[in-house]
């Protein structure tokens, strides 16, 4: 709620500041007029719009986990909590296994596990699917 104020706060200034300068004096085109409306509704919705929508959490991966466009939100079933680790199952692939203490295991800073895969090719195996990073629960540390 404080964000969307603020960005109301934002807007408002922006709109009042640009109008300003561009609004006509009495006698003037009124097109103008019109173009200050628009500039300051635009500003409005702008700011409405950033204050109002949820990030995208994709600022909490870290370089060395996702390559911009490899990690994603998991999926509901797709990552199991084991004795010894966790299994990993995303449609089509073989289940991958990472055990507890592995550099692929992360913290999720907003509580929600997150997968970084990626695709390769081996000349032996095929497509291989892998787990580049784990972003796990609280609970899993």
């Amino acid at each position: 709620m404080t964000n969307l104020l603020i960005g109301l706060a934002c807007a408002w200034s922006a709109g009042y500041s640009l109008g300003r300068a561009i609004i006509p004096r009495q006698g003037d085109d009124t097109r103008m007029r019109g173009l200050w409306l628009f500039v300051a509704f635009f500003a409005w919705v702008m700011a409405t719009l950033h204050a109002a929508l949820p990030a995208d959490a994709h600022w909490l991966y870290s370089r060395a986990c996702c390559d911009e466009h490899d990690c994603r939100p998991a999926k509901p079933g797709e990552v199991t909590r084991t004795a010894t680790g966790y299994i990993v199952r995303v449609d089509g692939q073989a289940p991958v296994v990472i055990e507890e203490g592995s550099a692929k295991l992360q913290h999720s800073p907003d509580g929600q596990y997150h997968l970084c895969t990626y695709t390769t090719y081996s000349p032996d195996q095929g497509s291989v699917f892998v787990v580049r990073c784990l972003y796990r629960t609280p609970e899993g540390f």
